[in-house]
């Protein structure tokens, strides 16, 4: 896949892994191989690595956690990527909408800025190098969140997620944008694809949708630019090399996908994405 990457021209790769493999090593060092791996891969390459932070997708292994074990064990988590790979930049909270909903737990405004606060001056007293970011999505408690991310004076830069593409949370977007320009911090678009409100729970990748994604790649990054936003990280990157095939269980459907990439297939997005990204070069 990196490989595949590499062949599009873009310039670095965000990865946006949980606390684990890092908080039990010992318990996971597959899983922490094949980051190790993985990132070493990257910046052989000459391809930058970015790093979110999430608090994992299982609920059940976060569930007896209150905020000091969950700030703890994320503060530990940046700072060992920090000391074991040097990425170009790190997340240190986004979207915590999704957060919460994960953990089932509501946490105030004041403590999510503290987080975000704590992170960032762990990371720039460890490298100040790091590029350091926090953002999310279009919703009321993320943008209350936001202006108090924006005081953090060691915060370079404010990540958007693009998927909710109604007209009014586009007004919200703006806003932020304005807000984080004002505050003197960059702006980076660190996930976007179309709205993933697919029609069936068994046909999630359905192929109909391909010619709609590449309008989609076109019109996010002609947002960007007219936004002077620094960068975009497309996300559903599987759809690069296989869409679903009808009724197909989505982990066949995946296993394909990882078929497919073996195979050095792609598809018309993928190609369409190539494009673009020549076109922006020139």
């Amino acid at each position: 896949m990196v490989d595949a990457f590499k062949e599009l021209g873009v310039d670095g790769v965000d990865i946006n892994p949980g606390f684990e493999p890092w908080l039990h090593p010992e318990l996971n060092k597959e899983d922490l191989n094949k980051y190790d791996a993985l990132i070493e891969y990257i910046k052989k390459n000459d391809l930058e690595v970015w790093l979110a932070y999430h608090c994992g997708v299982d609920p059940e292994a976060i569930k007896d956690w209150d905020w000091e074990k969950y700030k703890k064990v994320e503060l530990a988590t940046l700072k060992t990527w920090v000391e074991r790979y040097h990425p170009a930049g790190i997340n240190v909270v986004h979207e915590i909408t999704t957060m919460e909903s994960r953990w089932r737990k509501s946490v105030s405004i004041e403590e999510w800025a503290r987080l975000v606060e704590e992170g960032c001056r762990l990371i720039k007293n460890l490298d100040p190098g790091i590029l350091t970011g926090a953002g999310g999505l279009p919703y009321e408690k993320e943008m209350e969140c936001l202006r108090k991310y924006l005081n953090v004076k060691e915060l370079d830069f404010v990540r958007l997620n693009i998927y909710d593409q109604w007209f009014h949370t586009f007004n919200n977007y703006e806003t932020m944008i304005k807000w984080a320009k004002n505050a003197g911090k960059k702006v980076y678009i660190g996930e976007a694809w179309r709205n993933a409100a697919f029609p069936e729970p068994g046909n999630v990748f359905p192929l109909f949708w391909e010619p709609l994604d590449i309008k989609f790649l076109e019109a996010v990054t002609l947002y960007a630019g007219t936004r002077e936003i620094e960068a975009v990280c497309f996300w559903w990157t599987n759809l690069f090399f296989k869409y679903q095939d009808p009724d197909q269980p989505t982990k066949e459907y995946f296993k394909a996908v990882y078929q497919a990439i073996h195979d050095g297939k792609r598809t018309s997005v993928y190609r369409a994405l190539g494009e673009i990204i020549k076109a922006e070069r020139r």
